[in-house]
């Protein structure tokens, strides 16, 4: 019997009438089964899983075994039960990210259930509603994409050579999760979890461009850094970027042209930062 099951059992101390009822034991099998494990059992499981662990309660308590053995033979059955609920929620997940990225917009359980492979009833009994649900498809999100908010520029590298890197990412991001990061941002306005993963976001891409322009930063004030990081982070945001697409229907191409050329334009102007030492070469190459 595993820790968690041990803890659980050791915890649990009010019967269930429902499940012992459900066992199919006598009375006096009842008084003398260990009255904990129903409660466990009744609040761990549900439906054909309920009728099962009662299968092998009845049939395990039934014929004089004892409580230590039943958790020989329901740990199999638990530890099942947490797989399937585990692929059956990322399957859901999957789903989110799936439907999103087609633009099938607002989500409905109905269809997460179609595109998962998964009942409705299970979508249910995996989250508790839409709003859990897709809380947890953000922090799937960042976990899985989490390699494209980190640096890629070399502080060693040109100038343009971390302009272009810098636009690279912050597009092949974009590609990837943008209509993700929309919804997250819409949902953020009145779910203070998912608030909380956009604002970290936000300050990882934050750091993403501090790193790639440190070499400038390191010429600036502090304060005058961090409006020079405020203003090409801005520039290249989700935000940016979906008023771009939307509004003037700029490719991904053309944003990442008119990009660079600010970036470049932005560093080359502004107060205090010094012209980059392969300008020359790079011009006459």
């Amino acid at each position: 019997m595993s820790q968690m099951v041990n803890a659980e059992v050791t915890a649990a101390t009010d019967r269930s009438p429902a499940f012992l009822t459900s066992t199919g034991l006598t009375g006096a099998q009842r008084s003398t089964s260990g009255p904990r494990w129903y409660d466990l059992a009744e609040r761990m499981q549900s439906g054909d899983d309920r009728r099962g662990i009662a299968s092998v309660t009845r049939n395990c308590l039934g014929s004089g075994r004892s409580v230590k053995d039943m958790g020989t033979d329901l740990k199999p059955a638990i530890d099942g039960r947490h797989a399937r609920r585990a692929r059956s929620r990322i399957a859901v997940i999957d789903a989110v990210f799936a439907l999103v990225r087609n633009g099938k917009i607002p989500l409905t359980v109905e269809d997460l259930a179609e595109h998962a492979g998964v009942s409705v009833s299970s979508v249910f009994r995996n989250f508790d509603g839409l709003d859990d649900m897709q809380r947890q498809a953000f922090d799937v999100f960042r976990e899985r994409y989490s390699k494209l908010f980190d640096p890629v520029a070399l502080s060693t590298s040109s100038r343009r050579q971390r302009v272009t890197q810098h636009v690279k990412s912050r597009l092949e991001l974009l590609e990837a999760a943008g209509p993700i990061l929309q919804i997250a941002r819409h949902r953020a306005l009145d779910y203070q979890p998912i608030s909380e993963g956009v604002a970290r976001s936000r300050s990882q891409l934050s750091d993403q461009t501090r790193s790639h322009f440190a070499t400038e930063v390191a010429q600036l004030t502090p304060a005058e850094a961090s409006n020079l990081i405020a203003v090409i982070d801005a520039l290249t945001s989700p935000e940016a970027y979906d008023v771009l697409r939307a509004a003037h229907g700029r490719s991904d191409r053309q944003i990442a042209q008119s990009w660079t050329r600010s970036i470049e334009a932005i560093l080359a102007g502004w107060p205090g930062v010094q012209p980059d030492v392969d300008t020359g070469k790079e011009n006459m190459a």
